[in-house]
This record gives structure tokens, sequence and C-alpha cells, in this order.
């Protein structure tokens, strides 16, 4: 994107100067510089819902962890959440990056998003659980957006509003806390059709 700009430098008030060499008169132009050109390039990243996703090298990062790990999910700013996704391994953020929608790279891509967002909606799904209030209202806008994509497929059998007082209520009991993450993994498999994905990599692997 390109911009030109042109600064001019025009006079706020009326003068008190009585003369007709000078432009006194509120809104007249007193002087002008040549054109400036801007150009901006607008950095595509990828897209993700509920969150930003973002690049960067876990080297030596206070906020990331080990520099070997290949994504965090980051709540410092628990109002919109973060998931990084280290720059540092090159081969598989190309693969993340890719556009097509054949061939084995574009099968390999979401293979590997399959992998990391088992494990970033079960995060997500957690800490939206905790945040649910006696009505069953979240805090946080992605937290109502994540409930809501997923909660009848976690309590099926219940009522939305109180299988968000239930969820909140399993989450924080030892007793029932395995079964709910039980329910949580399951609701993940239908919506994310993992095996779908792993298949066509399959299929293409040995055609070749």
């Amino acid at each position: 994107n390109t911009m030109i700009l042109k600064p001019y430098l025009t006079r706020v008030g009326d003068s008190d100067v009585e003369t007709d060499e000078f432009a006194t008169v509120e809104g007249a132009r007193l002087a002008s510089s040549r054109p400036w050109e801007i150009r901006a390039d607008i950095r595509e990243g990828p897209s993700g819902d509920y969150l930003e996703v973002l690049y960067d090298s876990f080297d030596d990062k206070d906020y990331l962890p080990d520099k070997d790990r290949l994504y965090h999910l980051d709540f410092r700013e628990a109002k919109s959440p973060t998931l990084w996704l280290n720059s540092d391994h090159e081969k598989i953020t190309r693969v993340l990056d890719s556009r097509g929608s054949r061939g084995p790279e574009a099968r390999m891509r979401d293979v590997f998003f399959d992998q990391i967002s088992q494990s970033v909606w079960t995060q997500l799904l957690v800490r939206a659980a905790t945040d649910i209030d006696e009505e069953g209202v979240s805090r946080y806008e992605w937290e109502e957006g994540v409930l809501n994509r997923f909660i009848d497929q976690i309590y099926p059998e219940i009522e939305k509003k109180e299988a968000r007082r239930k969820l909140s209520r399993d989450i924080r009991s030892a007793e029932e806390l395995p079964e709910i993450m039980e329910r949580i993994d399951g609701a993940l498999q239908d919506r994310l059709e993992s095996h779908k994905h792993m298949t066509k990599v399959i299929e293409e692997a040995l055609d070749d």
C-alpha cells in the first residue's frame, strides 16, 4: 500500500498585522514541502479462532518456554490470549504457512494443525470453564465463543445454561475431572475430524 503525503503549514487564526505582503487570514497557506511517498507492507500471518496467532523465536525469550517447544499458548493478557509458534522450526512453520489445498505439503499442514489444535482447544476450554460464574456466564468474549462452540457436544443431554454450570463444577472436581476430560477429548475429536486428514496423508504416501 502506498500513500502520498504533502505537508502544509497554515495559519490557525487571523494576524493582527496590517500588511498586504503576508497571508494574514485564518486558513491561509504559509508554506509547504515536497511530497513524501509512504509505503506500508502488510505482513500476513496465520489466523486463529478466538486468539491471536503469532510467530517468534523461542530462543532466550522470558515470555516463551524452552527453545525446542513448537508452540505456546500465552494467557498473560487473559482478555486476548496469544498462540505463539516457534519460528526456529523453519521446516515446520513453512508447512504450517502453506496455502495449497492439494499435495503432500497441504496434507501435512492439516495434520500438524490438528495436533496443535487438540492441545490448544483443550487449554482454552479448561480456562473458559474456570471463568464461568453462577449464572453460567463467562468473563471474556473469547471464552463465550469457545463454550458456545463445544458445550453441546460435551453435554448433549443437558440444557446449555445448566451445562455451563456443570462444566464449571466438574472441571474443579477431582472425582469428575477424568470424565470431563474424556468428554472434552471426544468433542474435539468429533469437531476436528483428524482421522480424515491422517487417512489422506497415508493414501498419498502409499500412492507414491
